[in-house]
């Protein structure tokens, strides 16, 4: 189950071609909107409530390389929040502090990712998804925390638009 789901929003997805997405970007971008408000425009749909499904809006650019600042500025994630990591087929727990700089403290180190921070235990040298890997005390992934802040921006900026 996508974490999307197990958060309460339907996601759905669409596949279009290039030149499709390239004038909904230009839309989007030219009227400051989210891709769910200008495809509902363009439709002649009205604008999405906030019982609807998660809408089809403008995402933060999530990248390898990126820290746990935007979590922790949303106050989704405190400095000193402790994170777990229970790797089940090896019988071992790891346990990690969130910093005020957004860098994860585990086992001596300042990890600037949660992918680094996974690999740092580990010893690998492979991708090693750090977001799915650590947990908040309540059982949330830092994935979970990412994609309900990405709904909640996702929302905000269609509102502010209507």
């Amino acid at each position: 189950m996508s974490a999307a789901r197990r958060l309460g929003f339907a996601v759905q997805t669409v596949t279009v071609t290039q030149a499709v997405y390239d004038n909904l970007e230009q839309r989007r971008t030219t009227a400051g909107i989210t891709v769910d408000a200008t495809l509902r425009e363009l439709l002649g749909l009205p604008p999405a409530s906030p019982d609807e499904a998660m809408p089809v809006g403008q995402r933060i650019r999530w990248r390898e390389g990126t820290s746990l600042k935007p979590l922790l500025d949303a106050g989704m994630l405190s400095p000193g929040q402790e994170l777990t990591w229970h790797r089940r087929r090896r019988a071992e727990t790891h346990t990690a502090i969130v910093r005020s700089d957004g860098r994860i403290f585990v086992n001596g180190a300042a990890c600037s990712t949660p992918g680094a921070a996974a690999r740092h235990v580990t010893r690998s040298v492979g991708p090693t998804d750090g977001w799915a890997a650590w947990r908040t005390a309540d059982g949330h992934t830092l994935r979970d925390l990412r994609i309900r802040l990405e709904v909640l921006r996702s929302l905000a900026s269609g509102y502010e638009q209507n």
